[in-house]
């Protein structure tokens, strides 16, 4: 996915919160313009006050000036005399500055006060022109304090104002950062929370098939880590960079403005930042891609390892399994070291051209004022604003390594919510509801072909009807596809050939909604949640055909086991409710489906883990819920199913055999070796009678 597509998608994310990542940005454009000002300020007061001084030009050599592109900052006195401002002399032409740099200790310099603002006491050394004071620069150190604060007076007053200037615009930059960090995390937050859940939303939507093909910890870390880098990309990134070229723009404008010469010698540092930054670029996003794919692989089998930590422990696989580990975290260790040598070259590749920038800037300018060519306050200005303008510049080196790593993440985010959600017909407009409280439904089965890979068929010409309040049972050898025909009616999988209906209706031409609201599955391995006994039950809603929960605990069999429980119904389960039994756990699942109450009942491998007592009760249970449903009961232990009324025995995806309990073990077929290998020393009279008649 390109960077175009990438940003394309992250901004319908973005775009409900606009106005406030606006709002946040014209906060940070007011932040960074009191930030630019501030040495302009400070340069005012150096210049201008703290070093105030002219320079006294006689009329003779006032005609080395070109007089018609001299500023307002020059006074012309009628004898033909100039005092030019030192603070002003970036200001003037370059071949008057030119004049000034090359005839400056033939120039004397002066303190200049205004006759009508100066009361204090007349000095010796004062000379009076035409309004004005002037003193010897050099006489102003042999006044005592008190004359120089009479003296300067003005000056004095004038820094204390900029200084006070200088701390409104650090309380107004404070003020404009905090209001900025609060939009900016207030939008980032929604934007991310709003990802994280269409990503959820996609997630507990995707086909069944997706989760088998992928590892858990892989999809994890899509919902956790990858999530957390783009959460930092809007938190330290998204607005902050565009402050950060803000402040490179207005910077290079202002140091133009203030020199030419030096702003283009900054300004050049630009493309060389820009080159340094373009080549590690592309190193940097495959390196994130390949430290998140490891990390994921790491997070796969660690969520894998705990998942399965008894068998590991049972059979002593430890050592196995942590060299698998070892090498795994060697990967992601190796991609990790690989990604910090590329930052580790790149950071301080930016940190040299920085120093080497102002290094150079400082060898110019202070050769400028040496000359005369431009003043002290503009080498200081220059200075700040070179803090300043490679500040950003290595925060953007620094923000790149958080850019990169959220589009590596965002690549991969994107590229699961993009997956092809489970198939409904409800996406095409021609869909079919069915109620679930009707009264009859029946199951068929039409020359049914599946594979979950090419030509490999689990399902070969499958065809099987149900009728309504039958009760079909599915036998055969593990493998054969007995799981697999229940995947297809519940439409986890798409057939590739063949046709299933209900009611005569294809299962594709109903709503995947009222498909699921019609079936109704107890499985052999059970899924509880990190909650009480009642929701996993109930699973929030009420239960269906006006039962209560007791009543749905009573038909379950499962009301003296809860009633020990410490709480009963409200205690809360463990993960995956380990503090309960197998067989507990299979009574909470069975409890469910009769809560749900569904139209057709499935049963795979429900009574495996449960003892024969409970086996007994739940069957006592069945053959009152099960009277008006269609049923489909999958069971490796046979007795369970003696009392279908059809059952199928399944072999390499097709039926070879079909018929009640007695009729096959009268055949002496498969079910019939099957039943034998079971119960052979234990057959019931029944079936002894049946095979003396044989």
């Amino acid at each position: 996915m390109t960077n175009i597509q990438l940003y394309k998608k992250v901004a319908f994310f973005v775009r409900p919160y606009r106005f406030f990542f606006i709002g946040a940005l014209v906060l940070s454009i007011v932040a960074v313009c009191a930030e630019l000002v501030v040495p302009v300020l400070t340069r005012q007061a150096i210049d201008k006050h703290i070093g105030r001084r002219y320079y006294y030009i006689t009329k003779k050599d006032a005609a080395l000036f070109e007089t018609n592109n001299l500023s307002n900052e020059v006074k012309m006195f009628s004898d033909g005399s100039l005092l030019i401002d030192y603070g002003s002399i970036s200001e003037l032409s370059r071949n008057n500055r030119q004049v000034i740099a090359e005839n400056k200790d033939l120039f004397e310099l002066f303190y200049l006060v205004s006759s009508d603002k100066y009361s204090g006491p007349l000095l010796e050394t004062m000379i009076k022109k035409e309004g004005y004071y002037l003193v010897p620069y050099s006489n102003l150190v042999s006044l005592n304090r008190n004359a120089i604060r009479q003296l300067r007076a003005h000056d004095i007053e004038s820094v204390v104002l900029i200084f006070m200037i200088i701390m409104g615009l650090t309380v107004a930059g404070f003020i404009t950062a905090y209001a900025e960090l609060l939009l900016v995390s207030y939008s980032s937050n929604h934007v991310i929370h709003d990802i994280r859940m269409a990503l959820y939303k996609k997630v507990v939507n995707l086909p069944v098939c997706y989760f088998e093909e992928h590892k858990t910890g892989k999809i994890v870390t899509r919902i956790s880590n990858d999530i957390e880098n783009i959460q930092e990309f809007f938190a330290a990134v998204f607005v902050n960079i565009i402050k950060d070229i803000a402040i490179i723009t207005g910077i290079v404008a202002v140091l133009i403005v203030i020199d030419l010469r030096l702003g283009l010698v900054t300004m050049a540092m630009l493309p060389v930042a820009a080159f340094i930054s373009a080549i590690f670029r592309k190193k940097m996003r495959r390196s994130f891609t390949r430290v998140r794919e490891a990390l994921a692989v790491v997070n796969g089998r660690l969520s894998e390892t705990l998942s399965g930590i008894a068998v590991i422990q049972i059979f002593k696989q430890q050592s196995a399994f942590l060299n698998v580990f070892n090498k795994e975290s060697k990967n992601y260790r190796n991609a990790s070291s690989r990604q910090v040598f590329i930052n580790s070259v790149f950071t301080p590749m930016i940190s040299m051209l920085r120093y080497c920038g102002m290094g150079y800037i400082i060898y110019l300018g202070s050769n400028d004022v040496a000359r005369g060519f431009i003043t002290l306050g503009t080498l200081v200005v220059f200075i700040a604003y070179l803090e300043k303008f490679f500040r950003p510049i290595q925060d953007i080196a620094e923000k790149i390594q958080i850019v990169q790593s959220a589009l590596a993440s965002a690549d991969r985010v994107f590229t699961l919510m993009d997956q092809e959600p489970e198939y409904d017909c409800s996406q095409s407009g021609s869909c079919r509801e069915l109620v679930a409280k009707k009264s009859e439904y029946f199951i068929e089965f039409c020359n049914v072909w599946f594979a979950y890979r090419e030509e490999d068929w689990v399902l070969r010409d499958f065809s099987m009807k149900i009728s309504h309040g039958e009760v079909v049972a599915i036998v055969g050898e593990t493998g054969c596809g007995k799981s697999t025909i229940i995947k297809l009616l519940s439409r986890m999988y798409m057939i590739q050939k063949g046709a299933i209906y209900i009611n005569g209706i294809n299962i594709n031409s109903i709503s995947k909604k009222s498909l699921r609201r019609l079936i109704g599955v107890v499985q052999q391995n059970v899924t509880l949640f990190s909650d009480t006994v009642r929701y996993n039950i109930l699973l929030g809603r009420e239960p269906a055909g006006g039962r209560s929960f007791e009543d749905v605990c009573n038909y379950a069999s499962c009301t003296s086991f809860i009633e020990k429980l410490p709480y009963k119904a409200d205690t809360m389960l463990s993960e995956e409710g380990k503090s309960l039994s197998f067989g507990e756990r299979q009574l909470i699942s069975f409890a469910r489906i009769v809560a749900y109450d569904p139209a057709i009942f499935i049963l795979d491998e429900a009574t495996s883990n449960i003892d024969t007592e409970t086996e007994h009760s739940i069957q006592k249970a069945l053959n009152r819920i099960l009277k008006e449903k269609s049923s489909i009961v999958i069971a490796h232990r046979l007795s369970t199913i003696r009392h279908s009324d059809k059952i199928v025995v399944v072999s390499n995806g097709s039926i070879i055999e079909s018929g009640s309990h007695n009729d096959l073990m009268s055949k002496k077929g498969r079910y019939y070796r099957l039943y034998m290998i079971q119960y052979k020393e234990h057959l019931e009279e029944d079936d002894i009678k049946i095979l003396e008649v044989k």
